[in-house]
């Protein structure tokens, strides 16, 4: 009785100003070969996180939409939102 667990990516679709990337995938549990659960799940990346461990295919989408004024674009947009929070916070 052997059990095996797959992750296999369903859909990968690009968001917005930022080029947000989703991720869907199904974790696929098997006994002897047999499915016998599926599960599915989404995630998300933006323009500066670590995509180092994500499949091929998140890769080779952000390599080709995250360019490099996208990625300031996300990083000046971020960086603003922190100093509003603060300015706010300090009220």
């Amino acid at each position: 009785m052997a059990i095996t667990k797959e992750n296999k990516t369903i859909q990968v679709d690009v968001y917005g100003e930022y080029k947000i990337i989703q991720h869907a995938y199904d974790v696929i549990i098997k006994e002897d070969n047999d499915v016998i659960s599926t599960t599915r799940y989404r995630t998300s990346f933006h323009p500066t996180d670590d995509i180092s461990n994500q499949p091929d295919e998140v890769k080779e989408v952000a390599n080709a939409v995250w360019t490099d004024e996208i990625k300031k674009k996300w990083s000046d947009m971020m960086k603003a939102q922190e100093e509003e929070n603060k300015r706010l916070r300090e009220l």
